[in-house]
């Protein structure tokens, strides 16, 4: 093996290590098939927290108090040096969602808490491109969306004896197995699926993706979150592809 490859090798073996602590917004959106709308109405009511990363930001830290109805008053602790990730409000989070950019002066805390700019500084801009979300977060919203999804009805198709799906395609039951997809993901099935009854089984792997519409270029990045995606859908190892259940007699 040359000293390129061997570099390429040791490459992706670092990459497969990197255990992230959060996420571009895009390509959480992208992984659980969430559309522009559903990412707006999570956010802004508070079952998406959005997150910033910050270098060496001044922020004033204290405690609140509700000294009557709707009235709180502030006690200040003091400033901190921030570096890391910051939570925004679902005011602001809505904002930027919905013009692009948007700017803060204060940050989500926890309760009875507070985290804002000091006096007199300027406020951050944050961008559409600046969001983000922790990996807790992200854990803790695909389990609640998994709560709350409604048992799918599987379609039985006797023509592909053993394969199910969904009326969506977002959820297929193969060989034993049930896979839970994103909408892009969703879609490949689809094609799959409908080339197999057509009995054309085979297709470009690049055409299918095209067709979705999707910034994914190889099949394999589409599917990388979908352990054991590879026992859905077979290759030929030369571009083509189609449904493992396609190939069952």
């Amino acid at each position: 093996m040359n000293s390129l490859a061997w570099r390429v090798l040791r490459g992706r073996a670092a990459v497969a290590l990197i255990q992230k602590q959060y996420f571009r917004l895009d390509e959480v959106a992208h992984a659980m098939g969430l559309s522009g709308s559903d990412i707006i109405y999570l956010a802004e009511n508070g079952q998406m927290r959005l997150s910033i990363r910050v270098f060496g930001l001044v922020v004033e830290v204290g405690d609140t108090e509700e000294i009557g109805p709707g009235d709180w008053q502030a006690w200040p602790h003091g400033e901190e040096l921030r570096a890391g990730l910051l939570d925004l409000w679902e005011r602001d989070a809505h904002q930027v969602l919905k013009a692009g950019t948007v700017e803060v002066r204060s940050f989500h805390a926890p309760s009875n808490r507070y985290c804002c700019l000091p006096s007199g500084s300027a406020s951050v801009l944050v961008t559409r491109e600046d969001l983000l979300v922790r990996g807790e977060e992200r854990q803790r919203l695909e389990s609640l969306l998994q709560q709350q999804a409604p048992t799918p009805a599987f379609q039985d198709q006797q023509t592909i004896s053993g394969f199910e799906h969904s009326p969506d395609y977002r959820m297929v039951r193969w060989g034993g197995e049930a896979f839970s997809l994103g909408r892009y993901q969703a879609h490949v099935i689809r094609i799959l699926h409908h080339a197999a009854l057509a009995g054309q089984p085979w297709c470009r792997g690049v055409d299918i993706l095209s067709e979705t519409e999707c910034s994914t270029l190889r099949m394999s990045d589409l599917f990388k979150s979908k352990r054991g995606w590879r026992t859905l859908i077979e290759s030929n190892s030369r571009g083509m592809y189609r449904l493992a259940a396609a190939a069952k007699p």
